[in-house]
């Protein structure tokens, strides 16, 4: 429907073969979801985010995959808007998880780097004197 106008006005919405929707367009989409999960892992591998929020973005991210590896198997409309829909979700919903997870499950002001002992005592005393 909208896709034969943005078609004729020159705009290019989705990958094209020989002018049709290139058949592996889900599989593209499955693809650089399972490149998101070492994304969406790596704050918790670098001690910067507690489990749980990890984990709920590890399974929006599956969900995401799976909706792309449902549009690359169906081709048709319907999967289509789902995985468009998905994908407005999801980025929004994994930035909402991600900052509410450290602001909740971590005291990240207290998480910073320290190289010497007077800064860590300073720390030490500041945190005493908040609890």
């Amino acid at each position: 429907m909208l896709y034969e106008d943005y078609k004729k006005a020159g705009f290019k919405l989705v990958p094209e073969m020989d002018g049709q929707v290139h058949p592996n367009l889900g599989l593209q989409s499955t693809i650089f979801t399972v490149l998101l999960l070492p994304c969406v892992s790596a704050p918790y591998l670098l001690h910067l985010m507690p489990i749980w929020p990890t984990v709920l973005c590890l399974a929006l991210t599956v969900v995401y995959g799976w909706y792309g590896w449902r549009m690359q198997q169906e081709r048709g409309h319907k999967s289509a808007k789902q995985l468009m829909f998905a994908s407005f979700f999801y980025l929004p919903l994994v930035l909402i998880i991600f900052y509410l997870g450290n602001l909740l499950f971590t005291e990240s002001w207290v998480q910073v780097y320290v190289f010497s002992d007077t800064l860590f005592d300073i720390k030490i005393k500041l945190v005493m004197r908040l609890n």
